[in-house]
């Protein structure tokens, strides 16, 4: 696909979204930067951003093949992904196969337990209120979604946690937690997955070793799931 990269759309910790001249396509630029980009002090490690690229481009492919269609459209460059512009969902979800950080002091446990079953939890994506979180009624009751889109939320995360977490436990991996955003049109959802600085991280590292023979990096790839057939997750 030729994509032309216009203006600078959004700009995150490590990567930055670009328009083309498609408007239905955005570019996804994958930079070396890591840290809090509102911090002055910046750290960068070369080669990162493609790094970060070719993980979540290789994980977009793969949910391809187990049937979950995703935004993903193409790998453009080592650092840029072409993808389909999307307008947010306003709740996103947190999968947790292992107790950690925040989950686990809620809950008084010891961090690092393995949960006997995978919990789902949902937050409101708004920082004034903290991100609470939020449950199928709170989503009706406040007019932020219909129990159809928490229903499919659930399927949508329950199918990308067996099929990421088998891939990851057959290279000797364990996939501890991940996060989930979805498209508000129709009923078209997106989810974003993005590695955090706790041991999903850790994980990922092992990953790309085995996938690429690159490894010693801290890395933060994005995956975006787009489904726009629900009864089919």
């Amino acid at each position: 696909m030729n994509l032309e990269k216009l203006e600078l759309l959004v700009q995150g910790t490590s990567k930055k979204l670009f328009a083309t001249n498609r408007p239905s396509y955005a570019i996804l630029e994958f930079t070396d930067d890591a840290g809090n980009p509102r911090e002055s002090r910046k750290t960068s490690f070369a080669g990162k951003g493609e790094i970060n690229c070719g993980v979540s481009s290789f994980l977009f492919q793969y949910l391809e093949n187990y049937h979950v269609p995703t935004h993903f459209v193409e790998r453009q460059s080592p650092t840029d992904m072409a993808v389909r512009r999307v307008d947010m969902f306003d709740i996103k979800a947190i999968v947790y196969n292992v107790a950690t950080g925040e989950f686990a002091r809620r809950f008084r446990l010891d961090d690092g337990r393995p949960l006997d079953y995978p919990v789902v939890e949902y937050f409101l994506k708004d920082p004034a209120l903290n991100n609470p979180m939020v449950n199928e009624s709170h989503a009706v009751a406040l007019g932020y979604g219909r129990s159809d889109d928490l229903r499919t939320m659930q399927r949508i995360a329950t199918k990308t946690n067996a099929v990421l977490k088998s891939l990851f436990e057959r290279r000797g991996l364990l996939l501890v937690e991940f996060e989930l955003e979805f498209e508000s049109r129709a009923i078209i959802f997106v989810s974003v997955m993005n590695s955090r600085p706790i041991p999903v991280v850790c994980g990922i590292e092992k990953l790309i070793e085995n996938l690429t023979e690159i490894a010693h990096y801290r890395i933060n790839p994005v995956l975006s799931v787009h489904i726009a057939n629900c009864s089919s997750v």
